[in-house]
């Protein structure tokens, strides 16, 4: 706010920008220009990790006071108490109502009425002198629904995946299990030998166990090792992405 009033021309740069820019030295006090406005850096935004990002990743962003934009930019001449964006947090118990209105719908989930969203827009037309239910000179982004949204998704396809993958072990079972009685019937001789010469139960199931098992292991170990083979490794990606021009 004091660099405001002051038409201060002083800029904070993100994490990328300023390794970029000025690699890995101190950056406290250089120059930027902005279309031969010179501005001096005061600060570095540290490395973030954002999964809501809103105009861009701080990381590549520079922060400066609007008024010190100078009489070139448009920016600088607007009117006081004038705002481009609100960022709102709701409180707990206001995101815990979501599923319930989202559950409640009866028609497209474009046209459910948010309370989040209600009361926002009621409080900008009451300072505005808009009316709320028809007013469309703002517009907004509830990342608490994007969530709700993606985490119905990703329940659904649990969801989903879980049966496909009950359907598959038990079709995967029943090949196995009638693989197994053909092994047996065409080795009925093989075990009647055996059991006539000293050969317990357990030693015949050992015997075909052991024998499935290894089976798997080596076809499962050779499907592996051509995997590897014919799929490029992701080091090698990586690298051809830093080989890149900057």
């Amino acid at each position: 706010m004091q660099d405001e009033e002051q038409v201060s021309r002083l800029a904070i740069v993100g994490f990328d920008i300023a390794e970029q820019l000025f690699g890995k030295r101190n950056i406290l006090g250089e120059k930027l220009s902005f279309n031969g406005v010179p501005y001096t850096v005061v600060g570095k935004i540290r490395k973030k990790t954002q999964d809501s990002k809103y105009s861009g990743p701080d990381n590549n962003k520079i922060l400066r006071a609007v008024r010190g934009h100078g009489a070139r930019h448009a920016a600088a001449r607007r009117e006081d108490g004038v705002l481009s964006d609100i960022i709102v947090a709701p409180k707990d118990w206001v995101v815990d109502q979501l599923p319930e209105t989202l559950d409640k719908r009866s028609g497209r989930i474009e046209d459910v009425s948010w309370p989040l969203e209600s009361n926002l827009r009621a409080i900008l037309a009451g300072a505005t002198g808009s009316i709320p239910t028809t007013s469309r000179r703002s517009t907004m982004w509830d990342t608490s629904l994007n969530t709700l949204m993606f985490g119905r998704m990703i329940s659904n396809m649990k969801t989903v995946l879980s049966v496909v993958g009950i359907v598959t072990l038990s079709l995967g079972g029943i090949g196995v299990m009638n693989i197994m009685l053909i092994a047996v019937k065409e080795r009925t001789r093989e075990i009647g030998v055996r059991k006539a010469l000293g050969a317990t139960t357990a030693n015949i199931q050992r015997q075909f166990f052991l024998e499935g098992f290894f089976l798997t292991l080596i076809s499962g170990g050779s499907g592996m090792i051509l995997a590897l083979g014919f799929v490029p490794s992701r080091q090698s990606g990586a690298d051809g992405r830093r080989a890149l021009p900057e």
